[in-house]
């Protein structure tokens, strides 16, 4: 059964065209991969992209709300959004183009479309439909969030190598979604380009990432990426936080301390007792309280989850203060197992927390890649 739709969705996509450290224990899988082309094609088989290929320089995090009484303008919207992906991934013309990407190279742009907790109210009757993992209690600390940067009905990831190029995609998908659906929040991020071969580092300067499953690593990514039952069978989670970085606190802090709550060493990567940054790391040899110790897989019953951070740089606070820090991204089979835990253990423990503040986030159901003439989403409403 699911070989045929496999076939049905690439038909859709018509053809392949061209082509802090906080959570230290999840890394760039492959830097060669990173390095090489990505061909650019708005569904990666049978699942969205901008989930397992390694992430590109720039993000943009767009959460809608629905504004619509009538139920039927949900699945209009889903619809003129699939057809918007297909296009705007270079498969067809984009309609009613506002043309500034023009001339641009489309680089590795991906689009990737998710469904928010709140969507599953009592608003359009998907009440029964709501996906286990978009619990409202999945995760702790959400209700000490900023509601003005989180949550929203549906989300859309952008990520491409050419600034304009995603804004140009988040422009068209907001046009789209006019008199449906109007804009909660947005994030943007970035990301250095590290040497070949290197891991890129966050604003606290450390390098940020360790043991992600890799792309090519079916049995990982089936247990700890894709869901295995229910009406999101096959599709995934997308974790989001937003976690501002106390820069001047940190700034003030001598190196040694900075190393001893990170766990790792600043210029190399590798752990505090020798090596290098690929060496495995002993757990009993890392600080008790260090960020790697209590985020690393072997402390937390061998779980681990697909990391997608962005830096991100939006000026000062009201007090001053830099408001810079992780636009951290994840995928996951279980947010509240693989994630919420995880939190848990580090608000309580983590050395590296009284430098962090969580200032946004949700937590969002992203559906397999719809078949032909279907919208994104069809068969989580159907």
């Amino acid at each position: 059964m699911r070989a045929p739709r496999l076939s049905r969705r690439e038909a859709l996509a018509g053809v392949a065209i061209g082509a802090v450290a906080g959570g230290a224990a999840m890394r760039l899988a492959d830097a060669a991969e990173s390095a090489a082309p990505q061909a650019v094609r708005p569904f990666d088989g049978p699942r969205q992209a901008g989930i397992v290929p390694p992430p590109q320089d720039h993000l943009t995090l767009a959460a809608f709300d629905l504004h619509t009484p009538d139920r039927a303008d949900l699945p209009r919207l889903l619809r003129s959004w699939t057809e918007l992906v297909v296009a705007l991934c270079g498969a067809d013309p984009v309609a009613h183009d506002t043309g500034e990407r023009t001339g641009l190279a489309l680089g590795r742009l991906t689009v990737t479309v998710g469904f928010g907790t709140s969507l599953f109210d009592g608003r359009y009757g998907l009440g029964a439909r709501r996906p286990a993992g978009l619990a409202p209690d999945a995760l702790p600390g959400d209700d000490r969030l900023d509601p003005r940067r989180s949550g929203g009905d549906l989300l859309v990831q952008v990520r491409g190598d050419d600034r304009q190029v995603v804004f140009h995609a988040v422009h068209q998908l907001t046009n789209a979604a006019l008199g449906i659906a109007r804009r909660r929040w947005t994030q943007h991020g970035f990301l250095s380009r590290a040497g070949s071969g290197e891991t890129p580092r966050n604003l606290f300067g450390f390098k940020d990432g360790t043991v992600n499953p890799g792309a090519d690593d079916d049995a990982a990514l089936a247990r700890h990426v894709w869901v295995a039952s229910g009406p999101l069978t096959g599709g995934t989670y997308l974790v989001y936080r937003r976690i501002r970085m106390r820069m001047q606190a940190w700034d003030r802090s001598s190196l040694d301390v900075q190393e001893h709550a990170v766990g790792r060493r600043k210029a190399g990567g590798g752990a505090l007792d020798g090596g290098d940054e690929r060496a495995p790391l002993a757990l009993r040899s890392a600080p008790p309280r260090s960020h790697v110790r209590l985020a690393h897989p072997d402390a937390n019953d061998g779980v681990r989850m697909l990391r997608r951070a962005y830096n991100y740089d939006d000026g000062a606070t009201a007090d001053g203060e830099p408001d810079a820090g992780m636009a951290f991204l994840c995928f996951v089979a279980d947010p509240a197992r693989q994630v919420g835990s995880m939190l848990t253990r580090m608000e309580r423990h983590d050395e590296l927390h009284r430098y962090l503040v969580h200032t946004g986030g949700g937590v969002y159901a992203v559906p397999l890649a719809p078949a032909p003439g279907e919208h994104l989403g069809e068969e989580l409403f159907r």
